[in-house]
């Protein structure tokens, strides 16, 4: 039979001091980061007849500034900058 496990020496990390009420998420202070100006990326994608760079250039400005330390799903979806910016920038490349 094994040895007794009554004993507490393979318990090395108090796992009740952690308490979930007391936890505090770090973050690193980019709650305010929304992304490019909307405006900005419009403007880059109507010049794309004139520029050969310009979708490259507003792709970057989609890209710059994302709104990663964002809690609402819904800002991280639709902000300039979300997924929905980066699709419509390569939906215009793809249909110019």
């Amino acid at each position: 039979m094994s040895k007794s496990t009554m004993s507490a020496r393979f318990r090395r990390v108090d796992v009740d001091e952690y308490d979930e009420n007391k936890f505090v998420d770090e973050e690193d202070g980019g709650e305010n980061q929304l992304g490019p100006d909307e405006a900005e990326v419009d403007s880059l994608i109507r010049q794309y007849p004139f520029c050969d760079t310009t979708q490259s250039c507003a792709l970057h400005a989609v890209l710059k500034n994302p709104p990663i330390n964002s809690k609402n799903q819904n800002v991280k979806a639709l902000a300039a900058g979300g997924v929905g910016s980066i699709v419509r920038v390569l939906t215009a490349r793809k249909t110019v």
